[in-house]
């Protein structure tokens, strides 16, 4: 195996829990590109009968989509915020271009489906509709990242706001597939879980993005990450049990990758390591 590259001085860990911070990172990465891939394998397979496979084509895959460039862009936007740089700047408009495509491909589909989105739930035109201002105010978030006129806690969130408006849309059209019952399909509601499992990890990937590039992990930055590693713990042994054995088994696979076993470790470490000191001025 090649060696790794030094990090410059400035960027060199001084901490505990700054090198953990810096060892878990890469592994995260690969966990979350192995469960997306997991996730669209299963996905597919639950959206079965005519009508399934048009509001999959039309909503949920578009929805899946902007939902993962939402969140790489996240990751990328609080790590300008915290650092900025050309580098920073530049994965940070690569990210933005990414997402700007799954938008328009959100866009087109809402605009193609015929389906009678009210009849499956009537809450779903209003969320739907959430979802297109959250995609609309992308522009100003983004700004906010590049001229830091917003903190990152609050940077932070206003990409998850996109997220959770996107999962409530995925949540309200999960009542089509609960319609349409076949022994040989997971339930939506689970998919629906280990979705948000990946975005608790996505959440824990922004947070690292932001702690790497200062070289310190905030005591709100730190209760966050213990917050989303339970959450997407407890998501992940509730909901894959559930699961159909084609589409557990898809799953296991990530579950007992090598990428998995080095981010509990390494979480579990930063959870050992205890809150950083709050600062205190009397």
């Amino acid at each position: 195996m090649p060696e790794r590259p030094l990090l410059p001085e400035r960027l060199r860990p001084k901490s505990i829990r700054a090198k953990v911070v810096t060892l878990l990172t890469v592994p995260v990465v690969s966990l979350m590109a192995l469960w997306g891939h997991a996730a669209v394998t299963t996905a597919s397979q639950v959206s079965a009968t005519e009508q399934l496979k048009e509001i999959n084509s039309a909503l949920i895959r578009p929805i899946s989509d902007f939902t993962t460039a939402v969140q790489a862009e996240r990751t990328a936007a609080v790590a300008h915020r915290a650092a900025p740089s050309a580098a920073t700047e530049s994965a940070l408009d690569a990210a933005v271009s990414r997402t700007d495509k799954t938008v328009t491909a959100l866009r087109s589909g809402i605009a193609s489906d015929t389906t009678d989105i009210a009849a499956l739930d009537a809450s779903l035109p209003d969320r739907i509709k959430r979802l297109q201002d959250s995609a609309r105010a992308l522009t100003a978030t983004r700004a906010s990242a590049k001229d830091r006129t917003t903190g990152a806690d609050a940077l932070l969130a206003r990409y998850t706001t996109a997220v959770e408006r996107a999962f409530a849309v995925r949540t309200g059209l999960s009542g089509a597939e609960r319609g349409e019952r076949n022994e040989a399909r997971s339930d939506s509601r689970d998919v629906i879980e280990l979705a948000r499992a990946r975005e608790a990890l996505s959440r824990q990937d922004a947070v690292l993005g932001a702690a790497r590039a200062t070289g310190a992990m905030s005591p709100v930055q730190y209760r966050a990450f213990v917050g989303d590693v339970a959450l997407q713990r407890e998501l992940t042994r509730a909901a894959v049990p559930d699961l159909k054995p084609p589409h557990a088994g898809a799953y296991h696979q990530v579950l007992d990758a090598e990428a998995a076993s080095r981010v509990t470790e390494a979480q579990d470490a930063v959870l050992n390591a205890g809150a950083p000191p709050v600062p205190w001025a009397p």
